[in-house]
């Protein structure tokens, strides 16, 4: 995905935390700074989007990687089975 497709600013960070928006085809969100994006609007992207930003690997890094929670999905064990059923 091209990473210049994503929200950029406090004006589309407030805009995308009030707004339905498909994050879930977002790689990364791009913040104006470090020091720009607040705690509390941070939170409100994360908890009503249900994910995590990942902490900037650098001072002045603008890029957060989105670690969405991924569905794992039991598999049955059919010889596991037969064991449990003996």
């Amino acid at each position: 995905m091209n990473v210049d497709n994503n929200p950029i600013g406090d004006e589309g960070v407030r805009f995308f935390t009030k707004n339905p928006f498909p994050f879930e085809k977002l790689e990364y969100l791009i913040l104006p700074s470090v020091g720009n994006i607040s705690e509390a609007n941070r939170e409100a992207i994360m908890n009503s989007q249900n994910f995590q930003l990942t902490p900037p690997l650098g001072s002045e890094e603008r890029r957060f990687r989105i670690n969405r929670p991924q569905l794992v999905e039991e598999k049955s064990d059919p010889e596991k089975e037969k064991k449990d059923k003996l």
